[in-house]
């Protein structure tokens, strides 16, 4: 029952941290009595503060002493492995900070080197042991969330200019505090949370973590292992590691950018697991993120802010939290205090006789350390664009607006009568949408559906004045100046082909078509016939996307460097979206569905900007359809989109934009009302509908028929804001993530 004395390497930000955390302890159980340094007057100095009674001007001279039960050390990382090397071979059990090494080879010779001297040694995840970690766990186990699916997070803060003095405390400080994490009480919560079945079966982990580090020294040396997946992309991996419960991923999808110094800056990790499990982790040392994980299930989903320390855990029966003793001393970093579990841990596995801790054993800490090796090499999908592509895509603004149609234009005062092709669920909305403006401005003349019945009745629900059994009826009537085609998506190219050869302008619901030969064959046919076009990606009109663009355009978020986006709903099980026939799935009915969901959103950010490389990772089901997916855009300049789908959980679906100085954060981003901005919220409110809605905030549909009548009013034959060459784009991308996952449909055949 003697108390575990501790020896310090190290006197930096973060030993100053573990040092103020042991203080929240009983003295009885740990004291720290040695302290060295590289420098003796640090050490001392050090010492002094901290009220230890012996400091050294070197780490042989701890190490020699007899009087030290456990070494905590708190070095840079490149120094970890010499320095717990030395503390083993001198029989002393060890902390080591992480990265406990700088690669996999070193961990391996430390681990190896504990075991053969029969000695404790553990890498401080503290996260690990925070008692949020066991609630999410219990969670996790009890069901509630379902099967988990997939692991989502993000972390970021702004570090001022620093040296590279400064740079390497930071540095230290940030590769230590994920392994940290492992003990918090929240990771016990969320283990439990998992485990309780609360959410089901886990479904996606998601995890995003970014820091704008734009002068520290570390981003440009090698020789300290610098770059953004040693500083930070171990705290999201070892999240996704604890969720999993140690399982190997099947697959490790990896695509980041290099600084000119050749260390990485913004990487996105997909980890593939078995049974359709995902977790796709970003971290990136240019922008601040939101800092937040969650964990996907099949009936639920638990949000972990601060997930590398959590005190609080969000799950489906409520907010849990886990308050932390107040420090004694200032701290350099939040909730540094929950440092004190992994000291708890330490000393419970001293006591018990252990050389590893369950909770962070040596297998996971291998685990990791191999994960980040392979993720540093790069492994992954490159598709770039053709010479030809770009050509196509590539189209001046003059060009855009030189074709006229001279008929409609000549209408401009009149009402826009609108022909509907289906009776399905987005006919009703887009026709409630169209009753919230002005009728002398949008009028609904004409319904057709492939069921003469099911026009009738759509009909008389909505006031309509015609019905049609066929398509090719409609196409025939000459009082309907734009078609809007809101049936299935596999059949937009041959409808879509029928309604431009009659002459008709067309809305053209997304994805406009099932492949981007599909597209070019409707949109050349559209410019031979001189005929107006638009795919319906409602949310480029909404007035939110306008103040995105807005915000960003001023410069208040700085230089925009990552884009994050997810799209998920537990569909059941949907015939349709098992059918290759119907081009049903992930990425044609989410990754494109509900407004500019995922590609469209960062196409917009990105202004239409060519992605240099395109990488993707997904799980197919039995039937060879896609379930979760994730697509990776980077562009020039280091700046990268990731983009998550999936059709077996529901996701937290809100986008984020990170820039140099801030973020934006647009929750429902396929159909935004507000978006939470630097300088506070910015609402945008609806009208109200006056029949009910399938869809949420689907009158703001009203929009884009706003800009198709515009458009037909000045003879435009496509929007600017929604243009031929970004639907192209869009489609183009959506046939290389499919290439990649393996997904093929009976158009592609054709």
């Amino acid at each position: 029952m003697a108390p575990t004395r501790w020896g310090f390497v190290s006197t930096g930000r973060i030993c100053n941290d573990f040092k103020v955390a042991l203080d929240t302890l009983p003295r009885e159980e740990h004291q720290v009595v040695a302290v060295a340094s590289r420098s003796l007057e640090t050490a001392q100095k050090f010492a002094q503060t901290h009220n230890i009674p012996a400091a050294y001007g070197s780490y042989a001279e701890l190490a020699a002493q007899e009087d030290i039960d456990v070494v905590y050390i708190g070095a840079i990382h490149p120094q970890h492995a010499p320095v717990t090397t030395m503390m083993l071979q001198a029989g002393k059990p060890v902390l080591c900070e992480k990265p406990m090494s700088v690669n996999s080879r070193e961990a391996r010779q430390m681990i190896g080197l504990a075991k053969e001297k029969n000695l404790f040694f553990m890498e401080a995840i503290w996260s690990r042991h925070f008692p949020s970690y066991r609630k999410v766990r219990e969670m996790i186990g009890s069901g509630v969330v379902g099967v988990v699916k997939m692991v989502t997070a993000c972390f970021g803060k702004v570090v001022p200019k620093a040296g590279l003095e400064r740079s390497v405390f930071f540095l230290s400080f940030c590769l230590i505090k994920a392994i940290k994490s492992r003990f918090f009480p929240a990771y016990k919560k969320v283990r439990e949370t998992i485990d309780s079945g609360l959410v089901g079966e886990v479904v996606l982990v998601s995890v995003c973590f970014g820091k704008n580090l734009p002068t520290a020294g570390y981003k440009q040396e090698r020789s300290i292992a610098g770059g953004g997946l040693l500083l930070l992309g171990i705290y999201p991996i070892q999240f996704a590691t604890m969720v999993f419960g140690g399982e190997e991923p099947e697959d490790i999808t990896v695509s980041g950018n290099l600084t000119d110094g050749g260390v990485d800056e913004t990487v996105t990790i997909v980890l593939k697991y078995s049974h359709n499990r995902m977790a796709t982790l970003v971290c990136s040392t240019a922008a601040n993120f939101a800092n937040e994980a969650y964990v996907y299930g099949t009936e639920g989903s638990v949000k972990i802010p601060f997930f590398w320390c959590p005190t609080e855990v969000i799950a489906p029966d409520g907010t849990h939290e886990f308050p932390l003793p107040p420090p004694g001393k200032t701290l350099n970093f939040e909730n540094s205090t929950g440092m004190r579990f992994e000291a708890m841990e330490v000393r419970r596995c001293l006591q018990e006789g252990l050389i590893e801790s369950p909770l962070m054993s040596h297998a996971m800490s291998l685990q990791i350390t191999g994960i980040l090796d392979q993720a540093r090499k790069l492994r992954y999908y490159v598709f770039s664009r053709t010479r030809e592509t770009n050509n196509l895509h590539r189209r001046s603004g003059k060009e855009r607006h030189m074709y006229r149609v001279t008929q409609v234009a000549a209408r401009m005062m009149a009402p826009t009568r609108w022909g509907f092709v289906s009776a399905g669920k987005i006919c009703n909305d887009f026709k409630v949408a169209l009753d919230t403006l002005p009728k002398d401005e949008h009028q609904v003349v004409a319904v057709a559906a492939r069921s003469l019945e099911s026009a009738q009745k759509f009909a008389k629900t909505h006031d309509i004045p015609r019905a049609y059994g066929s398509y090719a009826e409609l196409a025939a009537q000459e009082d309907i100046d734009v078609v809007y085609i809101g049936n299935i998506h596999s059949q937009h190219a041959p409808v879509t082909t029928m309604m431009l050869q009659a002459g008709k302008p067309v809305l053209c619901e997304k994805p406009m078509s099932v492949n981007s030969r599909e597209a070019r064959q409707m949109i050349g046919l559209a410019k031979e016939k001189n005929l107006f076009i638009m795919e319906a990606v409602w949310s480029r009109y909404f007035p939110a996307y306008k103040k995105i663009r807005d915000i960003i355009d001023s410069g208040a978020v700085g230089e925009v460097k990552v884009v994050t986006a997810c799209f998920g709903f537990k569909v059941g099980d949907v015939p349709r979206l098992r059918e290759s026939s119907q081009a049903g799935a992930t990425l044609l009915d989410l990754g494109t569905w509900g407004s500019g969901d995922l590609l469209q959103f960062a196409a917009m950010v990105f202004e239409g900007e060519e992605p240099q490389d395109i990488t993707t990772s997904g799980h197919l089901s039995d039937g060879g359809d896609d379930q979760t997916v994730t697509v990776v855009l980077k562009y020039s300049g280091n700046r990268m989109a990731t983009l998550l789908c999936c059709l077996s959980a529901n996701m937290a679906n809100e986008a984020y934009v990170y820039g140099t100085k801030a973020y934006l954060k647009i929750p429902n981003f396929w159909c935004p009302t507000e978006v939470i901005a630097p300088d506070g919220t910015h609402q945008f409110p609806l009208p109200p509908p006056e029949k009910p809605l399938n869809f949420v905030n689907s009158t703001g549909m009203r929009f884009e028929a706003m800009e198709v009548r515009r458009c037909l009013q000045e003879g435009l034959i496509e929007s600017p804001l929604m243009t031929h060459a970004m639907s192209l784009q869009i489609a183009g991308i959506l046939d290389q993530a499919r290439k990649v996952v393996g997904v093929v449909y009976d158009q592609d055949k054709e």
